[in-house]
């Protein structure tokens, strides 16, 4: 896809949380794709403006405009009049910050930058407003004074092998709902792994026995769920990143697997899952045959007993 939408209408819920941590993941996969903030906005007291794209482009026309989506150039806003972000880099060290949001910075290797400065400039923050850049997978987060100017600033060594990117959150005061967030700029070695994607595959079993029927979901993720086949199996593909895994099975306990990180390969993880509910006896599982016919058997109990 070119772009997401993360960030809908002025209120921040759990819907737009994931979508951020899609997006996140996203990212971290290796992929490029422009985070915009669309309202969609039915309400009389929520105009169609919250939250707001910020788009860097030539004019504002609307060919322009969207290639300034298309590039990236994008800072969402909560709205029009919201304290923002700048997020810029230098890539020769010559304190002349000449990229933006959106940018491809060549690093390592022939022709690539050994080292980037960059930072973020903050416009109109409030007393503790809460600024979150996120390096890659590193979150660093500092309560901020009020008022405009830079907020952080750093120099990072790359490999010609990297394919990073650093972005930047304005939070309400204690981590709150954002204020701005603002797309990454990138960082790729000319001998970076093109593979943004890999596999969790494994086996689910119980009591030592292959299960089918299982469900595997790996969060975040988009659609990232897999059932079990008849020999245990289950295989799914998602953007490289770190999951959590939760199986699940009629008559099991539910299971979890966290910290499963998959790089453009794949990546093995078997479960094996307890007897919950559907048991009987010494932890031995009724057949879904039996447990069926059992609950026809209750059923026909009932009726005998009402009809007497």
């Amino acid at each position: 896809m070119d772009a997401i939408e993360v960030w809908s209408v002025s209120f921040w819920d759990g819907t737009d949380d994931l979508a951020l941590q899609w997006w996140q993941q996203l990212l971290l996969a290796g992929e490029r794709v422009t985070g915009v903030g669309a309202s969609d906005s039915h309400f009389w007291f929520a105009p169609s403006e919250l939250p707001t794209n910020l788009v860097l482009s030539e004019s504002n026309a609307p060919a322009d405009m969207m290639a300034g989506v298309a590039a990236g150039h994008v800072v969402i806003v909560g709205a029009p009049a919201s304290p923002y972000l700048t997020l810029e880099a230098d890539r020769d060290l010559d304190e002349t910050y000449e990229s933006v949001v959106g940018d491809v910075i060549p690093v390592g290797g022939a022709g690539g930058s050994p080292a980037v400065a960059y930072r973020v400039v903050v416009h109109g923050a409030q007393v503790g407003d809460r600024l979150v850049v996120v390096e890659g997978a590193t979150e660093t987060v500092a309560d901020l004074i009020a008022g405009d100017g830079v907020v952080y600033e750093t120099t990072r060594s790359f490999a010609s092998t990297d394919r990073t990117f650093v972005r930047a959150e304005l939070r309400l005061a204690g981590g709150g709902a954002p204020q701005c967030l603002t797309n990454p700029i990138y960082f790729v070695g000319d001998e970076a792994p093109a593979g943004t994607e890999g596999t969790i595959a494994g086996v689910v079993t119980a009591n030592g026995v292959p299960l089918a029927g299982a469900t595997i979901t790996a969060a975040p993720g988009e659609n990232s769920v897999a059932t079990s086949a008849a020999d245990g199996s289950y295989a799914m593909i998602v953007p490289n990143g770190t999951y959590t895994l939760t199986i699940a099975a009629s008559g099991y306990t539910t299971g979890t697997v966290s910290g499963v990180v998959v790089a453009s390969a794949t990546t093995v993880s078997n479960v094996a899952l307890t007897t919950g509910c559907g048991s009987v006896g010494g932890g031995a599982t009724l057949p879904t045959a039996a447990m069926v016919l059992l609950a026809v058997m209750a059923t026909t109990y009932r009726r005998r007993q009402r009809a007497g």
